[in-house]
């Protein structure tokens, strides 16, 4: 008699609404008042206590935002062990937290690899100055640079990192460049993003304004085929629109 499948297993995504700053074209929730921190952290603390866990069966945790590496690595820890002792988990669990190279160090990231972060995600953008500041990031592309060699003094070896394509005036050499940086730190994940102007946002006001002018099309395509076809012949799974990652890391 064949035995029936096992349900597979679950992800728990946890959203951290904090940044310092909103991003041009960022759409998803997320506020500045870092005074609240404490008590979105007594509320989310509560909301798990409150869970029914029911017969659900997990086998990852996602820790996003806004900028969740923000937070100190013990409110970090204190969010894990509260999913942990809260809900069913098996196997080798992957604990990500999303990072944004201007808010840690080396010292902040090996005390996330401490606190059961064992996944990192860092959104580096670009690796060039003036795409930065375009964009409105926060961060610089030497501190970029470095917190990807941080994560790795840290103990990390899982690593991500998105990039973003279809800036205006970014050339396919441009774009080129800042893969080729990018494979440079070795990471297991690369995500490429498509600039997309949302509604509501202060990349759609510049747009209204006539202050900017998205990329034509063509030229977005062909970034969109260069990053997919460089990253295949570097051993990358091109496996979700946006995703690649070496084998097992998808």
């Amino acid at each position: 008699m064949n035995k029936p499948l096992a349900p597979p297993c679950g992800g728990i995504y946890v959203h951290v609404p904090f940044c310092l700053r909103k991003c041009l074209y960022c759409d998803f929730f997320s506020i500045a008042d870092l005074s609240l921190t404490p008590a979105f952290l007594k509320a989310l603390s509560s909301e798990i206590s409150a869970a029914d866990p029911g017969l659900l069966v997990f086998d990852t945790i996602y820790i996003g935002g806004g900028t969740p590496s923000i937070l100190e690595p013990a409110d970090i820890k204190g969010i894990i062990n509260g999913l942990f002792s809260k809900f069913r988990f098996e196997g080798s669990v992957e604990v990500t937290l999303e990072a944004n190279p201007g808010t840690v160090d080396f010292e902040k990231l090996k005390g996330f690899r401490s606190a059961g972060v064992n996944r990192l995600n860092i959104g580096v953008q670009s690796f060039q100055e003036k795409n930065l500041a375009m964009l409105g990031r926060m961060h610089s592309a030497e501190q970029a640079h470095a917190a990807l060699a941080n994560a790795r003094r840290a103990g990390f070896e899982n690593v991500g990192l998105d990039l973003m394509y279809g800036l205006p005036g970014q050339a396919l050499q441009d774009w080129t460049a800042d893969v080729e940086s990018a494979l440079a730190h070795g990471p297991e994940h690369i995500a490429c993003y498509m600039l997309t102007v949302e509604p509501a946002t202060p990349l759609a006001e510049e747009q209204r304004l006539g202050r900017f002018q998205p990329a034509p099309e063509g030229d977005v395509a062909e970034l969109f085929m260069a990053s997919s076809e460089f990253l295949a012949a570097c051993g990358f799974l091109h496996y979700e629109i946006s995703n690649f990652a070496r084998c097992g890391a998808d």
